[in-house]
């Protein structure tokens, strides 16, 4: 079992806030798997059915299914961040070195990057929270 601390909304970035969005916002389920860290570029991994269609090739080879009944893990593509972000519209204000981003009881989302600022907003709004829990790693 991982330990967890407890980070600012206004501070997440970088994996962290990544991990926000999937975990509190996309509901997706996360499990850590830091020894893939190299390869897919995060400490944690999206964990999904892992059911796999068979395959055959026009030269008679054929590759069999393959079907599980557990969640297996895989990296996070960035086509769902991205997905994730686009549901939600919000009112950008675009300064000469960054974006700020306004929520009603919350401080200004301010960044450089227009989807860090996102990111941060999108999370406080949907999980009401001024701090949310990120793994220790």
């Amino acid at each position: 079992m991982s330990e967890y601390k407890n980070v600012k909304v206004h501070d997440l970035s970088s994996w962290q806030l990544r991990y926000a969005l999937v975990r509190y916002v996309a509901n997706l389920e996360v499990g850590l798997t830091p020894s893939l860290r190299f390869m897919n570029g995060e400490p944690f991994s999206i964990y999904e059915m892992s059911d796999r269609p068979s395959l055959s090739f026009p030269s008679g080879k054929e590759i069999p299914g393959k079907r599980t009944k557990q969640m297996e893990p895989r990296p996070l593509r960035p086509a769902e961040i991205h997905a994730i972000l686009d549901q939600y519209e919000m009112t950008v204000e675009d300064h000469d070195f960054g974006y700020t981003i306004n929520i009603d009881g919350f401080e200004p989302f301010t960044s450089i990057e227009l989807n860090e600022a996102k990111g941060r907003a999108i999370v406080a709004l949907v999980t009401g929270l001024l701090e949310v829990a990120i793994p220790k790693i």
